[in-house]
């Protein structure tokens, strides 16, 4: 679609200056115009579509609107023009008598009337001009050369310069069209093009000049009456702007009137009015847009998508004087976002952005934005920059013949926040802390992305917290609180809390930051609920007790009965809910010892998970002065965690006085089993049930008081406080770069671990004489016979058993 322009006068003379002037009458057969084809009209909710000019006028004060025009864009160019109307009211401007009180100049707008006074800065006359100017997407308004420059008649005051310029808001260019329309369509005006100075360039343009009585000057007959001018129609004419003959942008129009009597009319411009033409900048004034600025000022400009309705809810512009007072208010234009204020005196102002009106010639109120939405920035440019304080004002500065552009706002919603309540969890006490999960934090934003969240404040009911593996307590948490990186609405670093003891519920606050830097107005939470701790008790072996048995000629063979050291075991294991040890007792009952030498027992923790310096232990039965420990019960020197359950056998249990050891010879009497129980304690939520590898732990006896000669089961390396110089020798053939170790060349072993209770044999009875399926077991690797131990038939021989 073209841009248009339209207006009608009734002239019945012609004057015009010495300049190359083109007369327009489509009835003398000039070449000059655009053929009109069709015309529509609105007339109350209905359209009408004029393919014929009518003949004559319609009677009847029932005013019709212009909505579409379509030509050609000459007579001899059948190239269709269409140009379109939204806002047929537009302004009239009448030259009736003119008296010293009141001129004939009058705005129509909107049903009103309203007429100038001679004195042209009459504020009721400016005013209604000025919201004419703005109203929709009309971008013209009427000036006036000088304030004695007024359109008249022959009736006194003589007027010497009957003409008047209409100056636009925005300029002409050569590819488009305007309409003329002229009252009964029988007399002539003329029409002269002004630069962006006010000077007048190219051609003439007469209309309706020639001969030719009512209807026959002018194009087309609408036969309808306009707004405002009953029973009397309008006659038209199209005209491109290249007949005015200058390529450069026309920024007004001078209308020469005569002598006689005229009435001018704009009807209003075209949907793509002057879009994409320059602003006239010798109207004074400020101009500006305001943008739904979600990037806010982190790229330090101005910018973003045109906005006049956040929430639905009108913006005002409103330009206020040095003492606070409302001097103009206007819409923002739902369109472009836009808002001007044209012709107002020289000086200081500032314009405020704001949905709530306040009026004319009153103070200015405070300035208000929808809920959850905030200023920006304010910057007068389209580059970078700002005015360094972000509040909806923005000061300018009017000055003569001068126009203030980009006079910019940015507005954009905050971020929000909510509220969550994670589902309750044991709490596991200590000083353990507890993974936040990252989709407890619950964030927003409308119209951007959230960039990050703020913890405000340390949180309720914790003795500390974590933060991308930084921990803060109640007194070095930062006053002004700690913010965390968010993807796509989750926090990217961890956030742990450690909980007090007990039941109770940690409460982390927090805020919301987006994209454009602004936090969200209100804080949300994460609330998580910590119950009582749940402990449960965990055994290896499960099933029951278990039983070690040694032999302690190591690295020969002896009598390989297998019971120098029989010792059944059990470990308790306890865990919390989060399946993390806290203590562990591990119980040793010393059944038997057919030795003469004085053994010592102990067991290694067979994992490099555990941290020695973490653990305590108690319990041990140490007499003979041979075993260094540590402070927290582990022996000394160790790689491992390691623990010497006592260091004497004869110390725990006494020799009855007949037999060898203790348990082993049938016809001696029987002494009660010892037992033994170490407690080992774990920090609280720092090892799992599987860090401790309790299946693969790693028990010894130690021989005759000598704490280097180590006895382990086969293939569990020695510990190293070992004598490894012992390995290989005698019957012996480990090969420790195999991770073979403690087992003779046919893979029979120095001692055996059992899951469930073992019956050993009798002294000097040699064990594969007592369980006759061992041999084929421990040659095999295990692989044959795995239950050889127990009380099936042909497995045993139980004269040889205890």
């Amino acid at each position: 679609m073209k841009k248009i322009f339209s207006l009608s006068m009734a002239l019945t003379s012609l004057m015009v200056s010495a300049q190359t002037t083109i007369n327009i009458n489509p009835k003398n057969n000039t070449n000059n115009y655009c053929p009109i084809q069709s015309v529509k009209y609105k007339i109350n909710t209905s359209i009408i579509t004029q393919n014929t000019e009518a003949t004559g006028a319609v009677q009847g004060n029932t005013p019709v609107y212009l909505v579409e025009v379509n030509a050609k864009k000459s007579p001899s160019n059948n190239t269709p023009i269409q140009l379109t109307f939204f806002n047929f009211e537009g302004v009239q401007i009448r030259n009736l008598n003119l008296t010293n009180a009141t001129t004939g100049v009058g705005v129509w707008n909107k049903g009103q009337n309203i007429l100038a006074n001679n004195n042209i800065t009459n504020n009721v006359f400016r005013t209604a001009l000025k919201n004419y100017q703005l109203d929709g997407d009309i971008r013209s308004k009427v000036w006036y050369d000088s304030p004695t420059n007024l359109p008249c008649n022959t009736q006194p005051p003589i007027c010497t310069t009957p003409d008047f310029d209409i100056v636009f808001g925005y300029a002409y260019t050569n590819d488009d069209y305007m309409l003329v329309a002229e009252r009964w369509g029988n007399s002539a005006f003329s029409l002269r093009a002004l630069d962006i100075n006010g000077n007048v360039i190219g051609n003439t343009l007469c209309f309706g000049c020639g001969s030719g009585g009512a209807y026959e000057r002018y194009d087309w007959n609408s036969g309808y009456s306009m707004p405002y001018v009953p029973d009397q129609a309008m006659a038209f004419t199209v005209v491109p702007i290249t007949l005015f003959g200058t390529s450069q942008p026309i920024y007004g129009l001078r209308i020469f009137n005569g002598v006689d009597q005229a009435d001018v009319k704009f009807f209003g411009l075209s949907d793509n009015t002057f879009a994409n033409n320059p602003v006239n900048p010798t109207i004074p004034g400020v101009s500006g847009k305001v943008f739904h600025d979600i990037n806010g000022l982190t790229d330090n400009t101005v910018n973003g998508t045109p906005i006049a309705k956040p929430s639905n809810i009108q913006l005002y512009a409103h330009l206020v004087n040095s003492s606070g007072i409302v001097v103009a208010v206007k819409p923002v234009d739902l369109t472009t976002g836009s808002y001007a204020f044209f012709d107002y005196p020289a000086g200081s102002y500032t314009v405020r952005i704001s949905t709530t009106q306040t009026a004319v010639n009153s103070p200015m109120g405070a300035i208000t934005l929808p809920a959850g939405w905030v200023h920006t920035g304010e910057y007068l440019g389209t580059g970078t920059g700002n005015d360094g304080t972000v509040n909806g004002v923005l000061a300018v500065t009017i000055t003569a013949n001068s126009l203030t552009q980009n006079a910019n706002f940015g507005i954009q919603q905050l971020p929000s926040t909510g509220s969550f309540t994670a589902p309750a969890v044991p709490n596991p006490g200590g000083s353990v802390f507890v993974t936040v999960n990252p989709n407890n934090f619950q964030t927003s934003d409308p119209d951007g992305n959230v960039t990050s969240i703020r913890i405000t404040s340390f949180p309720s009911n914790a003795t500390a917290i974590k933060i991308n593996n930084t921990t803060y307590t109640a007194s070095t948490f930062p006053t002004n609180g700690v913010s965390v990186p968010v993807v796509n609405g989750l926090p990217t670093q961890p956030i742990e809390v450690d909980p007090v003891d007990g039941i109770v519920t940690v409460t982390i606050t927090f805020r919301a930051l987006d994209n454009a830097g602004f936090e969200s107005s209100t804080a949300g939470s994460v609330a998580l609920p910590f119950i009582a701790n749940v402990l449960v008790d965990n055994f290896y072996p499960a099933a029951g007790f278990g039983t070690l048995a040694f032999e302690d000629l190591w690295p020969f063979k002896g009598d390989y009965d297998f019971n120098d050291a029989v010792i059944d075991y059990r470990f308790k294991i306890t865990t919390d809910a989060y399946n993390k040890v806290t203590q562990v007792e591990a119980t040793f009952v010393l059944r038997a010892f057919g030795a003469g030498f004085s053994n010592g027992f102990g067991f290694q923790f067979n994992t490099n998970a555990l941290n020695v310096s973490q653990l305590t232990a108690t319990g041990s039965k140490l007499h003979e002065g041979i075993i260094t420990l540590m402070s927290n019960g582990f022996e000394a020197g160790q790689n491992k965690p390691t623990i010497i359950v006592y260091d004497n056998t004869y110390k725990l249990m006494t020799h009855p006085g007949q037999g060898i050891g203790v348990n082993t010879t049938p016809n001696a009497p029987y002494v009660q089993p010892d037992t033994t129980r170490i407690l080992i304690t774990f920090p609280i939520g720092v090892y799992t049930y599987n860090d401790l590898n309790i299946a693969n732990f790693n028990p010894f006896i130690f021989v005759n008081l000598t704490r280097g000669r180590e006895v382990h089961l086969p293939n569990m390396a020695p510990t190293a406080l070992a004598n490894q110089a012992l390995l290989g020798t005698g019957h012996d053939n480990s090969i420790p770069s195999n991770g073979r170790y403690y087992v003779t060349e046919n893979n029979l072993p120095w001692a055996i671990n059992i899951v469930e209770r073992f019956d050993y044999p009798i002294e000097k009875a040699q064990i594969i004489d007592a369980h006759l399926k061992f041999v084929p077991w421990a040659q095999s690797g295990g692989v044959q016979f795995p239950n050889w131990f127990q009380n099936q038939t042909g497995f045993r021989n139980p004269a040889n058993i205890y």
